[in-house]
């Protein structure tokens, strides 16, 4: 039976998307590759901010699970003060290098 320590050091290891990009992982390239790729595959080319049209411009949120930080980025593009955490150190460390 897995444990939560098995889920954490595969994410660690091998951070969502990893394998799908030809690229050094956490590079700019990388980044912009990964949200290239959920823009137009995923949310048919334009991201979808229905969920998020009701928060407050000056306000804040929680990404819970942030992965890669994509959605890190959005909020923060819409100008909302962002926290997010993940169970894996790598794609924290990956989120935060991402807002820079």
């Amino acid at each position: 039976m897995k444990t939560i320590n098995d889920v954490k050091q595969f994410w660690d290891a091998c951070p969502l998307f990893s394998d799908e990009h030809q690229g050094v992982v956490g590079t700019l390239e990388f980044l912009k590759h990964h949200e290239k790729v959920i823009i137009n595959d995923i949310m048919g080319g334009c991201p979808d901010y229905n969920f998020s049209k009701y928060l407050k411009r000056d306000g804040s949120v929680l990404d819970i699970g942030c992965g890669l930080g994509f959605w890190v980025r959005q909020f923060c593009r819409q100008g909302l003060d962002v926290y997010a955490c993940d169970l894996s150190t790598t794609a924290v460390e990956l989120t935060e290098k991402s807002r820079l």
